[in-house]
C-alpha cells in the first residue's frame, strides 16, 4: 500500500481522472479512522460489510465516489417530475433554517467577512413553484431557483479529492443533484435504515471535519480545506510509520 501511495499529491487528483486512486485513498482514510477510535461501533473498520457491496458491482455498482457539493449543481434540469422531487426535497431539507452565515474572502484574499442569508423569501418561492403541475412547471425559473439555492448551499471546486467521499453506489443513487443539507439528511436516513455508510462519509457530512463555528448545513471551502487537511495528516501519518 505505501509503495502504490508513493508519489501520489492528494491535491491534484480529480474525479473522473484517478477515480480509483481516490477510492483507495479514502478507503484507506477509514481505515486508518477507525483504527484510532478506541470505543465504539466501529473501532474496526468492517470490512465484511465493505466487501459485501463491493461484490455487488455486477448488478448493482458497488462503491462510487459521492459529490459532497453535487457535481451537476449547475446543469440545467430537464424533467418536470424530477424538479418537483427535487423542490420536495429541498423544501424539506431546508423549512428549520431560517438563514445562512457565508464566509466570503475580501479584495486581499487575505482576511474573511461574514454575510447572512435570510431565507425567508427562498422558501415562500420554493412552496410557491411545488404548487404547479409537470405540464405547466415554468423549467427555465426552476433552473434559476435552483441555482440560487446552490449559490447559497456551496461554493467549493466540484472534482478534487476534497469533494469527494466513499458511498456504494445504490445510496449515491439516491443523492442525484441534492442540496447539502439534503444530501446531509439523506445519509443519516439511511444509517438509520440499517445501510453501512463509511464513517468518514458520515462524518465529512455531520462536519466532523470542518472549524468549529461551521454550519451544519452550508459547505463552504473553508469546509472543504478542512476536510483535506485531515486525509492528509492520517495519510502523511500512515507513510511516515
Amino acid at each position: 500500500m505505501k509503495d502504490t501511495l508513493k508519489g501520489i499529491k492528494l491535491d491534484e487528483l480529480k474525479y473522473g481522472e484517478d477515480d480509483d486512486t481516490i477510492k483507495m485513498v479514502l478507503l484507506l482514510f477509514n481505515v486508518l479512522t477507525c483504527e484510532k477510535i478506541a470505543d465504539g461501533m466501529y473501532n474496526r473498520f468492517p470490512f465484511d460489510r465493505y466487501n459485501e457491496i463491493a461484490k455487488e458491482r455486477r448488478s448493482r455498482g458497488g462503491w462510487s465516489l459521492e459529490h459532497i457539493f453535487a457535481q451537476n449543481s449547475r446543469d440545467p434540469m430537464k424533467d418536470p417530475k424530477a424538479a418537483l422531487h427535487w423542490l420536495a426535497d429541498t423544501q424539506k431539507s431546508i423549512k428549520n433554517i431560517s438563514s445562512v452565515i457565508k464566509t466570503i474572502k475580501n479584495d486581499s484574499q487575505s482576511e474573511q467577512e461574514k454575510s447572512e442569508i435570510d431565507l425567508t423569501k427562498l422558501k415562500v418561492q420554493i412552496e410557491k413553484m411545488q404548487q404547479s403541475h409537470p405540464n405547466t412547471l415554468d423549467m427555465d425559473a426552476f433552473n434559476n431557483l435552483k441555482n440560487k439555492v446552490n449559490n447559497i448551499f456551496g461554493e467549493v471546486d466540484r472534482h478534487p479529492l476534497s469533494n469527494l467521499a466513499l458511498l456504494s453506489t445504490v445510496d449515491n443513487s439516491t443523492l442525484n443533484n441534492a442540496v447539502f443539507p439534503t444530501k446531509r439528511n439523506r445519509i443519516i436516513e439511511l444509517e438509520k435504515e440499517g445501510r453501512f455508510i463509511p464513517p468518514c462519509t458520515r462524518n465529512v457530512f455531520l462536519k466532523f471535519y470542518s472549524p468549529s463555528d461551521s454550519q451544519p448545513y452550508y459547505w463552504s471551502r473553508n469546509d472543504q480545506d478542512a476536510y483535506l487537511a485531515q486525509i492528509k495528516k492520517m495519510i502523511n501519518d500512515f507513510m511516515k510509520n
